[in-house]
């Protein structure tokens, strides 16, 4: 006899690209969306979805007639009472859709990275929703990168050694993707190398293609053991790139094609010059090297933190620390100056 599974009800808010569309790009693995993440868990019953944009909602309606669809998240709050909320809405709309979650029943919420607009309303929601004991999870998915995890589990340090340096690559806005790729540092080095203590921004106008409100903006980030990561952007409509190197006195590590692969270098003899050594330039190891399956770690991490047998991988803290670098670096670059958080 097999034992009941326990069902959470579940609704998503925003049936975008990232919401739903994703999921229909062959390329991508699946679950490739929020859509994806909450239909196919056997542990979630997906009760409905909401989206302003009735073309969207159509769209949906020829894949699957069986889920109640709305136009409005307060009415599909309010009569489907869903245990956990998935947003994937813009970013101006998090705090407003967050903060009416928290006020009518809402167990969990999934959101999409930033978390809010600004430092200050990112602060009023999680210390709202830790009072109200809500887990927050934020879509920064490279918490919930398998691989990645080791990265952390192991620290850098054992791929390289003392860590001597950092650079970075991302594209399209430091409020859109640089996020993901801050967090990501603070992730894997926060360990090793502490906090990030200071910032330097550069404007980068020569790379314009952004959203309008969110310029691509070049930086350093000085972590407390003094490591200085550097960071650059770049332009997406050249290709797309997402991209760290962290140089070590063994050695090197690098996450390149958008993170998928991540590969290690041992140092060699020069065959050139006698007396000096130089990085392999064929790799020692490969790991990754395919997508691997963020969705489906991180509706896990929901599911089982609900159950009282986890933590959020990506909660409303690691967020605000991302919010205060990124307001320092837009200062800093402002200002033409240091910024010390």
């Amino acid at each position: 006899m097999t034992s009941k599974i326990y069902k959470f009800s579940s609704a998503l808010i925003g049936a975008g690209r990232i919401g739903f569309q994703h999921e229909y790009d062959e390329k991508r693995i699946k679950p490739a969306s929020h859509y994806g993440m909450l239909i196919g868990n056997k542990k979630i019953n997906f009760k409905a979805i909401c989206d302003t944009n009735s073309n969207n909602l159509e769209l949906i309606k020829k894949n699957n007639k069986n889920i109640n669809l709305y136009e409005s998240y307060k009415e599909m709050i309010i009569k489907e009472k869903p245990d956990i909320v998935s947003i994937a809405t813009w970013r101006d709309t998090h705090y407003e859709i967050m903060d009416y979650c928290s006020d009518n029943g809402v167990k969990a919420i999934i959101c999409e990275k930033p978390i809010s607009e600004n430092l200050k309303d990112a602060k009023k929601i999680v210390s709202k929703l830790k009072n109200l004991n809500i887990p927050l999870f934020i879509n920064h998915r490279r918490r919930f990168d398998s691989e990645l995890i080791k990265l952390k589990t192991n620290n850098i340090t054992h791929y390289v050694g003392e860590i001597l340096q950092v650079n970075c690559f991302y594209v399209y806005g430091l409020l859109t993707t640089g996020t993901h790729l801050i967090d990501t540092l603070i992730y894997l080095l926060e360990n090793t190398e502490g906090e990030i203590k200071s910032v330097l921004g550069f404007s980068n106008t020569s790379n314009s293609f952004c959203p309008t409100d969110d310029p691509n903006i070049d930086f350093i980030l000085f972590f407390s053991s003094g490591l200085k990561v550097f960071v650059q952007s770049l332009d997406m409509k050249s290709y797309d790139i997402f991209e760290f190197n962290f140089f070590g006195k063994k050695g090197k590590l690098s996450l390149k094609n958008i993170g998928r692969d991540i590969e290690q270098f041992n140092i060699i003899n020069s065959p050139e010059h006698k007396g000096f050594t130089e990085l392999n330039f064929n790799p020692k190891k490969k790991l990754g090297g395919k997508p691997r399956n963020q969705f489906g770690t991180l509706i896990n991490n929901v599911i089982e933190t609900l159950n009282g047998k986890s933590i959020s991988y990506s909660n409303g803290d690691d967020s605000i620390k991302v919010m205060k670098i990124i307001e320092a670096i837009k200062f800093s670059t402002l200002k033409n100056k240091k910024i010390n958080l």
